[in-house]
């Protein structure tokens, strides 16, 4: 996915797989570990963004899979899509960081056949000092590594999820 204004610098920071998100009564809670083909006739709990980067990557591990998910409920954020899936009302792919929401009534289980997502941050080159502090920060913690920069579009896999976004 291509960033179409220059002005906009891109850092890639991380890549995560994904998990599963279920109810913690779901049939398969117990299992230590499970592939995307057995939560063929779940639904599924999505983000409601149409421009979704990890509804793209869901979408095409299930398809991968041999299935296409069935939408069951969207949600606004990360912590409504939770919300929904300790309600029982679906399950979720989600970013393996997402495990750190602890919610009662979720279980997380690694899932096996997933595709990976890239989490970056995504900024206007004349950001405010701030941010250009921020990212020094993360550069210093090993969070951003020094070399990761791409400057007017994004890492060429198609698979960012912007973490934090400058004003563009």
């Amino acid at each position: 996915m291509a960033i179409a204004r220059p002005a906009v610098r891109a850092r890639l920071g991380d890549r995560d797989a994904l998990v599963l998100a279920l109810p913690a009564d779901h049939r398969l809670a117990d299992e230590p570990s499970l592939e995307v083909l057995d939560v063929a006739h779940d639904g599924f709990v999505m983000y409601a963004d149409t421009h979704s980067a990890v509804n793209d990557v869901v979408v095409r591990s299930c398809r991968a899979a041999g299935f296409t998910p069935r939408r069951a409920h969207e949600a606004p954020d990360t912590s409504v899509l939770l919300a929904l899936v300790s309600a029982g009302l679906g399950v979720a792919l989600v970013p393996e960081s997402v495990r750190s929401m602890k919610l009662d009534g979720v279980v997380f289980r690694d899932v096996t056949g997933a595709e990976t997502i890239d989490l970056a941050l995504a900024f206007h080159r004349d950001a405010p000092a701030a941010v250009h502090s921020l990212i020094r920060a993360l550069e210093d913690s090993g969070i951003l590594p020094p070399d990761a920069v791409t400057a007017g579009s994004a890492p060429e896999s198609a698979r960012l999820a912007t973490i934090v976004e400058g004003p563009l």
